[in-house]
């Protein structure tokens, strides 16, 4: 199940069906209806308008919540959809699927692979700016790129906060840390500037950091130099 933002919608999926509940009047309209395939993840957008389903066999529809018909059909994935999120804007989705295939897709631009590291994306999030992209994982990892809405994203920061699955991500409205929670009731703080995501890696280390290091755990576009110390940066 999924409520759209600000709940005025609920949208259920089941075996080789999908239904979409309107609140407002208690009205109901089944939005799918493929003999071949289960929902398997659903995404509302931001403005309530359009309402994405992914299914098992990698499938991707967008429908309208007012109205009838489809409005697009991403390109298919390999496997089960497990994740989809909208960008902010409207203009983006992010999908991914059982193999670890996590893509992003617009209408009006062609679609573009996330580098993705994780194999079991069950869960995606964009930040409030539209230009960040969180993933989470059946064993705990967490993803981060960053995306300019343009070009394709390039690798992502890769953490393991949590022993089981992440539930759920959220950006914070300043967009300066990401917050997790795992399935064994863990909940962690990301920060996400520059400065923060270096003190963090130089905490967890206790030391300098490798450039394997540094490329893991610090966003793209900050330059690796040898040796680079962490001085004050450690506790």
């Amino acid at each position: 199940m999924a409520f759209s933002l600000g709940g005025s919608f609920l949208a259920i999926g089941k075996e080789k069906e999908a239904w979409l509940w309107n609140l407002s009047d208690n009205s109901e309209r089944k939005v799918s209806a493929d003999a071949g395939q289960t929902v398997t993840s659903f995404a509302f957008d931001s403005t309530n308008s359009q309402l994405a389903i992914g299914w098992n066999k990698g499938r991707v529809g967008i429908f309208p919540l007012e109205g009838e018909g489809i409005l697009d059909a991403p390109p298919s994935l390999e496997a089960a959809i497990t994740a989809l999120a909208f960008s902010p804007d409207g203009r983006w989705l992010a999908m991914a699927d059982a193999n670890g295939k996590a893509f992003l897709w617009s209408p009006k631009m062609n679609g573009m692979s996330l580098g993705s590291q994780d194999k079991k994306i069950r869960i995606l999030a964009f930040s409030r700016d539209g230009h960040q992209i969180a993933s989470g994982g059946q064993d705990g990892t967490l993803q981060l790129w960053s995306f300019d809405g343009e070009r394709s994203p390039g690798p992502p920061v890769v953490w393991k906060g949590h022993d089981s699955q992440i539930l759920a991500l959220s950006f914070t409205a300043d967009g300066k840390e990401l917050i997790s929670t795992g399935s064994n009731d863990t909940v962690r703080h990301w920060p996400l500037q520059t400065e923060d995501l270096i003190r963090l890696a130089c905490q967890k280390a206790g030391r300098n950091l490798t450039k394997e290091e540094w490329e893991s755990n610090v966003p793209p576009g900050e330059a690796f130099k040898k040796g680079t110390p962490c001085g004050s940066l450690l506790p």
